[in-house]
């Protein structure tokens, strides 16, 4: 968090997933001293901010009646879906090759899922042109993954997968 631009004693979230949510707060007192620890940039960014989307997912789910659970079986995916039909894995890698790679060499947990599902961060997608057709293109593992930006896998929960 960071002191609000437009009032003292407000403060607003620093992370570029938080533009959605970017509403300043009020400040919660509290003392610092040696004890207090602040999360370094690539914390909030590669632990943190993804949270966010996958708070937002469950949020949504919860909503549709879609019995979300936030990682299940020991963190098999982010979040599963409909009695665990559906799993989805948010991520907010940079690069799109980067990610094919990873997840051509091993999709982890999500692979005892029939539907799994790979929700991309809409901030990564906009800063890397033709981000879904490339990571489309470049996976080649064996299990079939659905790519989506997290904000097109939020307007589908309306409807069942």
């Amino acid at each position: 968090m960071r002191r609000s631009p437009s009032v003292e004693s407000l403060v607003a979230c620093t992370i570029v997933q938080c533009s959605r949510f970017d509403k300043p707060v009020e400040s919660i007192a509290h003392p610092t001293g040696p004890e207090t620890l602040i999360a370094r940039p690539h914390v909030l960014l590669y632990w943190v901010a993804p949270g966010l989307d996958e708070v937002a997912l469950y949020r949504k789910a919860q909503k549709f009646g879609l019995s979300p659970r936030p990682y299940p079986d020991r963190d098999a995916c982010d979040i599963s879906l409909d009695g665990g039909a559906v799993g989805v894995d948010v991520k907010s890698y940079a690069n799109p090759f980067v990610l094919a790679a990873a997840l051509t060499a091993n999709v982890g947990g999500l692979a005892s899922y029939p539907t799994r599902i790979i929700a991309i961060n809409d901030q990564a997608l906009a800063r890397f042109h033709g981000y879904l057709d490339i990571v489309r293109q470049r996976y080649s593992g064996p299990l079939p993954l659905r790519f989506m930006s997290v904000h097109e896998l939020m307007k589908s929960l309306e409807s069942p997968f």
